[in-house]
């Protein structure tokens, strides 16, 4: 492949980003209660709140038909759009990235690059997400029940935006996505479970409040995924979501801190 992509390359490209799939899974996921109040504060328009304030916590590592072999993790908050239940991404990372940039991309994800590790001791499995020096999450899961695997359904929102060329405001409205990801299930375990969430100005993961852990699930699965646009919001209306997705601008400014280091010296 070159620079620029022959016609039979452009056609193999399409079929892998329209029909991603995400094979020989392994993931712990957290869930817990939350805010009902906080809940609804962070779901963009024109999203609406579930009747419980569900949130769910996910680490895990895939193989790919497009993306290469990664690891990574994801916080969704329970939600709904015209009728249909799922989930609003509010923050995700990946350690790799091509699939960052697929999903932010095609998907509308809000992915960060983080490291990820995910491991089994005895009966506990546990998992943590580390971001520029800081542990950002930790997963902690005590499996005690081994239902039949089964084929199950997910439904994800998603937002694809983009800053203006000025840098003032969107370019155009957003884009509210719906990606149905069907997982087929090859071994599923429940349990207890605990999640630690750390914040930093980057990732303010500290204004998730756990009210109450419901329990945990550890899968392993494939993954197919399909995604399609569903509704658009207004640029002045997205805008304070879309910057709440990318790390602080304002905190940033190494010209202004060198400009200080200046004065002082001065």
């Amino acid at each position: 492949m070159g620079f620029v992509r022959t016609a039979e390359e452009l056609e193999r490209i399409g079929r892998i980003l329209g029909e991603p799939r995400f094979v020989g899974g392994r993931q712990l996921k957290v869930e817990f209660l939350t805010d009902p109040v906080l809940l609804a504060r962070l779901l963009p328009p024109p999203l609406e709140p579930a009747a419980e304030p569900l949130v769910a916590v996910t680490i895990g590592e895939w193989h790919s038909n497009g993306f290469g072999d990664f690891a990574g993790g994801s916080i969704y908050l329970s939600a709904s759009y015209a009728g249909v239940p799922g989930g609003y991404a509010l923050a995700m990372w990946m350690d790799r990235e091509p699939p960052l940039v697929f999903g932010r991309e095609v998907f509308g994800e809000p992915k960060k690059l983080a490291t990820v590790r995910l491991e089994r001791r005895d009966e506990c499995r546990i998992a943590s997400l580390k971001r520029n020096g800081t542990r950002l999450v930790a997963l902690r899961g005590v499996m005690t029940r081994t239902p039949e695997p089964a084929e199950q359904t997910r439904i994800a929102f998603n937002y694809r935006s983009r800053t203006a060329p000025d840098g003032v405001g969107l370019d155009g409205p957003a884009v509210l996505t719906r990606a149905t990801f069907t997982e087929t299930v090859r071994l599923r375990e429940e349990g207890a479970g605990t999640v630690e969430l750390r914040g930093t100005v980057h990732d303010p993961l500290e204004e998730l409040e756990v009210v109450s852990v419901v329990g945990a699930t550890y899968s392993e699965q494939d993954i197919a995924g399909r995604c399609e646009a569903i509704a658009s919001v207004e640029a002045e209306e997205f805008l304070p979501y879309h910057h709440g997705r990318s790390d602080d601008w304002l905190a940033l400014d190494t010209s202004a801190q060198l400009r200080e280091t200046e004065l002082r010296v001065d």
